[in-house]
């Protein structure tokens, strides 16, 4: 009799939205990787292929996340409008403080 694991595998097979879990949450580490990467290369050649590479693992990440969500199975959670206009003021004073004129 095949058992099923918390991660809903069954009988040692990984399930689709298992595998696919897996792999957003690569891709979010590697993303942050690969910015920091990118913004801390000196030689112009690397920088410009770390910034690829972010430019395609973000195009992954949201192949990954839209696929999930459309199966039900990533529901972050929405802002409220409230959220939305708190962070939008934090931004606008964070700008404000570094002196960049928008």
């Amino acid at each position: 009799m095949p058992t099923t694991s918390k991660s809903g595998a069954t009988g040692g097979t990984l399930d689709e939205k298992t595998i696919l879990t897996d792999m957003l949450m690569s891709h979010k580490f590697l993303v942050d990787c690969y910015s920091k990467a990118t913004v801390e290369s000196a030689d112009p050649k690397l920088r410009d292929l770390f910034h690829q590479l972010y430019t395609e693992c973000l195009r992954d990440q949201d192949e990954i996340f839209n696929h999930m969500q459309a199966h039900g199975w990533y529901k972050p959670p929405e802002a409220s409008a409230q959220e939305v206009q708190k962070a939008e003021q934090k931004f606008e004073q964070t700008v404000s403080q570094m002196g960049i004129q928008s």
